[in-house]
């Protein structure tokens, strides 16, 4: 507390592991509780929330079935049980931090399957309907108290102009959660309020991504001032 005199709005980043199997009550108790104890010491040491970086550098979880070998279980049962842990997540958070940012790295157009590949512009394998990653922040739309902001953090390193950040952010924001796309993992009691809760964000990054793209000063400033014209509250 106190540490931070220059810059005004700090969060503490998070990465994934594998703290058990969705249906381990007894390990995601304990996952829940240090996410409760996290944001109580971002709040006590004056931060602005928790930056949740959900790409899987270490030990992985959110692919199903070949994460969960042997599992008799459907797809369907372990989005649901994976929604159940984000909204347990997100309940302990905001019990602590009511007015809480959390930024998610990746939101849910990776586990959407009609998610246009010019969004995705490479940045990962195709859309997945088996990857978990989606029901986790839906979960966390679902525990979401009426003072807290989700954000979906929009990692995605390939965008250069207006159109691709419009692009992103249309679809993101309205198009994902729309009936007309009829999304498998937003319930459709979320779709009406997804535009007003969830906050569109940009990630951008200052080298070469995928390696073929050029990246100079030049290009960083045009690409950091359309993401800033397209964005919700963060780049």
């Amino acid at each position: 507390k106190g540490k931070f005199q220059r810059v005004n709005h700090n969060f503490v980043e998070v990465m994934i592991d594998d703290p058990g199997d969705v249906f381990d009550d007894r390990a995601w108790e304990i996952t829940v509780e240090n996410w409760r104890r996290l944001a109580a010491s971002a709040r006590d040491a004056g931060f602005d929330g928790i930056f949740f970086d959900n790409e899987e550098y270490k030990r992985r979880w959110l692919d199903y079935p070949e994460d969960y070998p042997g599992t008799k279980r459907s797809l369907e049962e372990y989005r649901e049980q994976t929604r159940l842990r984000g909204r347990q997540i997100m309940q302990a958070i905001v019990a602590e931090f009511p007015d809480i940012t959390l930024l998610v790295y990746h939101g849910p157009y990776l586990s959407e399957p009609k998610t246009p590949p010019e969004v995705i512009a490479r940045q990962a394998s195709e859309p997945d309907g088996t990857d978990l990653g989606g029901p986790l922040f839906v979960g966390f739309l679902e525990g979401l108290g009426p003072r807290a902001t989700l954000v979906d953090g929009g990692e995605v390193y390939a965008y250069r102009t207006m159109e691709d950040f419009a692009r992103s952010y249309a679809w993101r924001k309205f198009g994902m959660a729309s009936p007309e796309t009829d999304s498998s993992i937003i319930p459709e009691r979320l779709r009406a309020i997804w535009p007003e809760r969830v906050s569109i964000a940009f990630g951008v990054y200052n080298l070469p991504f995928p390696d073929d793209l050029t990246m100079t000063p030049a290009i960083m400033r045009t690409t950091l001032e359309n993401a800033l014209l397209a964005a919700d509250d963060y780049v």
